[in-house]
């Protein structure tokens, strides 16, 4: 078992799940995919499994290396590509343009990217580092000030499809502070992939 260890995040409950991870005896790779797996579910607006990232690795060496699991963009675009709009989030002092859609969606790198780390460097079953995060999108949370913010920023991104409202604003208006979050549907996806690996993702 691991005797120290601090994990950076941005919400408790993403934090905790690695924490977990190390009183279990796993390694800070573990920690950090048990994190990152919590973070799609308590932080959806910065992380998602349909999104990507990178793995700055540093083992007992000096020796430092990068996983690149980044979303890819087409290489080809098609012409009739239809479903692609822009819309504001608005920061308060400032608002910043985005483009959403179907026509706006890479390749996400994210599932593949911590399978590959797992079969690198982790320690526990692969299985272990969902279990926070299962739990999490059955069961809900209280939604953080921070959490809700972050919503109000993108909000038409999160209220422009009817699926997309039904999980983060079911009244038809963002869920509020203290209100009760949940993503069952994560949930169930999650049990999949935690089960099947990439294929799961990959498959629908």
């Amino acid at each position: 078992m691991i005797e120290k260890g601090a994990i950076a995040a941005g919400h408790e409950l993403t934090a905790k799940a690695g924490i977990e991870v190390l009183r279990a005896g796993g390694n800070a790779f573990d920690a950090a995919i048990s994190a990152c797996l919590a973070a799609c579910v308590c932080e959806p607006v910065l992380a998602s499994p349909g999104g990507g990232g990178f793995a700055m690795i540093r083992t007992g060496s000096d020796e430092v290396s990068v996983i690149d699991f980044f979303a890819r963009t087409p290489r080809h675009v098609s012409p009739g590509a239809i479903d692609y709009k822009e819309i504001h989030a608005d920061f308060g002092p400032a608002t910043q343009k985005f483009h959403i859609g179907a026509a706006s969606s890479a390749t996400p790198g994210f599932v593949q990217g911590i399978f590959t780390l797992h079969n690198k460097f982790g320690r526990l079953p692969i299985s272990d580092l969902f279990t926070s995060a299962i739990q999490y999108a059955k069961h809900g949370f209280e939604l953080t000030p921070f959490q809700h913010f972050l919503q109000q920023v993108v909000s038409p991104i999160l209220t422009a499809t009817a699926s997309a409202r039904e999980i983060f604003a079911p009244d038809r208006k963002l869920l509020a502070v203290g209100d009760h979050f949940k993503n069952p549907e994560l949930a169930d996806f999650l049990k999949q992939m935690a089960k099947k690996g990439p294929a799961a993702f990959l498959q629908g």
